[in-house]
């Protein structure tokens, strides 16, 4: 169970939502300087550009010494997934990523103030990001995915 459930249920849901409106959302067809629309050779599927669903995403959060965040974050399935965190220096961020079930997927745990995660996921998914902060003074970080 998470530390702070009330906030984790807050931002999941704040998130949720958005995510489900950015994958609803199309973007425009491109076109040239001629006005043409772009061949498809130039213009990539929005799959291939990303393996978050809704695209690339940067978050940012404080955590006092001792507390986690969870994000919950959808990934596409059959493609590579990453997320980089980075504190600032001041504390020891951790980072665990957990499936739907609950299983443990992939994590980051060691000395450094700064997690790289990597893993395929089998399907699209949502995947619970917990960033801690083990050290002993609070540590402002930014998550980023692919």
């Amino acid at each position: 169970m998470s530390p702070h459930p009330i906030p984790y249920l807050t931002r999941a849901a704040a998130l949720a939502a958005a995510l489900m409106a950015l994958a609803a959302a199309r973007p425009a067809p491109r076109k040239d300087a001629s006005g043409a629309p772009r061949s498809p050779a130039r213009t990539a599927s929005p799959a291939s550009r990303r393996d978050a669903v809704g695209g690339p995403r940067e978050l940012q959060g404080v955590l006092p010494s001792g507390s986690a965040d969870s994000w919950t974050i959808h990934f596409l399935g059959e493609r590579p997934a990453r997320i980089d965190a980075a504190g600032d220096g001041a504390g020891d961020v951790d980072c665990l990523v957990y499936d739907a079930a609950g299983a443990l997927v992939q994590f980051d745990i060691d000395a450094a103030d700064r997690c790289t995660l990597r893993w395929t996921p089998a399907r699209t998914a949502a995947f619970r990001v917990v960033v801690r902060n083990v050290g002993a003074r609070a540590d402002r970080y930014t998550l980023r995915t692919n």
